[in-house]
């Protein structure tokens, strides 16, 4: 399996204005309408949730059930949670039967309300997760552990929220969200030539270097395009000395230490993708929504 490295010192807008709505936090704000996460188009129904994919189709889904004004459940995360986990449990389950191994993160967006001057006010607040969990097949007792810890979590930050003395209450919960990625973990190697699909995408660059630091050329290539636009695939067109510091970063780099590296250099904004099955993978998205920006 090839890995593909996208870097930037300003942005990594490539992937990160798609997925920000998933991964970066919204912002408590009164009376917020939040958009939906993707530009979705609606299909295949699967036990009450519907799959939206976006562009990025070959890689990530997001699997949406909206919870009804009138479910007797849909202001209690605990009841909600015992209502729908085999349900999610199963989802979950079906995927990784369609896919293998998959990267899944749980989410909810939950209706907030507080009567001030004699008006009720809403909010909309959408709980997330922070990591991804990989799930394979057969794995359903694992998968009901990281929902209840999601519920747990989700349940914590409302209740610190109220002790607070914010005022707000939960109105209802509106919509559950699956969110699965294909996941298949990385191969050391050095150079390998782009498989077709992606060799007719002219963005990409894939410098021939006959080392292990693919990580170093993909950062130079994105860092240091050459004037001229040509031969972009011969390492002679990077320089060297790049300015980065890659203290204790092993090369070839395994996909833990990205954070690391980004952490060390704190103008770069890193998303690693891989590619087999002829789909992409995703294996590292970069979290800094600051650093985000084209």
């Amino acid at each position: 399996m090839l890995s593909i490295y996208c870097a930037d010192m300003a942005a990594a807008r490539y992937s990160s204005d798609v997925l920000q709505a998933f991964y970066d936090p919204i912002p408590r704000e009164e009376r917020t309408n939040l958009p939906e996460p993707l530009t979705p188009k609606f299909h295949t129904l699967y036990d009450g949730f519907q799959i939206s994919q976006n562009n990025f189709q070959e890689w990530l889904c997001v699997w949406r059930m909206a919870i009804s004004e009138r479910n007797p459940n849909n202001k209690d995360l605990l009841r909600f949670a015992r209502e729908n986990k085999e349900k999610i449990t199963d989802l979950v389950e079906q995927e990784t039967l369609r896919l293998n191994s998959i990267k899944v993160s749980f989410g909810l967006q939950v209706k907030f309300s507080i009567e001030r001057n004699d008006e009720t006010q809403f909010m909309e607040h959408y709980f997330k997760e922070d990591e991804m969990h990989v799930f394979k097949k057969n794995e359903e007792d694992l998968i009901r552990q990281k929902f209840d810890e999601f519920i747990e979590k989700a349940k914590g930050e409302i209740e610190h929220w109220t002790e607070m003395g914010s005022g707000w209450a939960v109105e209802r919960i509106q919509v559950a969200y699956v969110n699965v990625a294909r996941y298949q973990p990385l191969r050391r190697g050095t150079y390998l030539p782009l498989p077709a699909k992606l060799a007719k995408k002219k963005p990409i660059i894939n410098v021939q270097n006959r080392d292990n630091e693919c990580l170093k050329w993909s950062l130079r290539a994105a860092l240091f395009p050459p004037k001229n636009g040509k031969d972009l695939q011969r390492p002679s067109k990077y320089p060297v000395n790049d300015s980065i510091n890659y203290e204790g970063i092993d090369f070839p780099t395994p996909v833990k230490q990205i954070e690391k590296l980004e952490a060390q250099n704190h103008k770069l904004a890193i998303n690693v993708f891989g590619w087999g099955k002829d789909c992409v993978i995703v294996h590292h998205i970069n979290k800094n929504k600051r650093m985000c920006r084209g």
